[in-house]
């Protein structure tokens, strides 16, 4: 009878082993790209997507980074912004989300400059496209 108690102690701790990787797995991630000019997209799981430059004066997209495209002069981005005070910690840019945390907002980053136009609503977007001709193939697709 300990034999069995002993076994199937084993095999239930090998089971919460397992799970426990697996969850770590799912809400984990850790993928980052490379953007040129400085500029990496950082992906850390769950809503942990950003777009931030490694020179101090280059500028970032906070969290979360939905979709974004580039080339070598632009940046294209979609956000949804996350109410997180973190963050002012981190970056000393406080940015205005004027339509609210519950709204899409679209970015541009002028690699050139190292300036970040942003966040803006999608026809304020299009707008800004025309003004600093980012080309047409530059796209967002979701």
């Amino acid at each position: 009878m300990d034999k069995i108690i002993f076994k199937l102690k084993n095999v239930l701790v090998l089971i919460i082993f397992y799970l426990i990787i697996i969850f770590n797995l799912n809400c984990t991630s850790d993928y980052s790209k490379n953007l040129g000019s400085g500029y990496i997209y950082r992906d850390e799981g769950c809503e942990e997507k950003e777009i931030f430059c490694e020179q101090a004066n280059g500028g970032t997209i906070p969290k979360t980074v939905l979709i974004y495209d580039y080339d070598r002069h632009y940046i294209i981005a979609k956000q949804k912004p996350q109410k997180d005070e973190s963050d002012i910690l981190l970056d000393d840019t406080i940015y205005e989300y004027k339509y609210g945390y519950d709204t899409v907002y679209y970015w541009i980053i002028l690699k050139n400059n190292k300036k970040v136009i942003g966040p803006m609503s999608k026809s304020e977007f299009i707008e800004a496209r025309r003004k600093y001709n980012v080309p047409e193939d530059l796209i967002l697709n979701k």
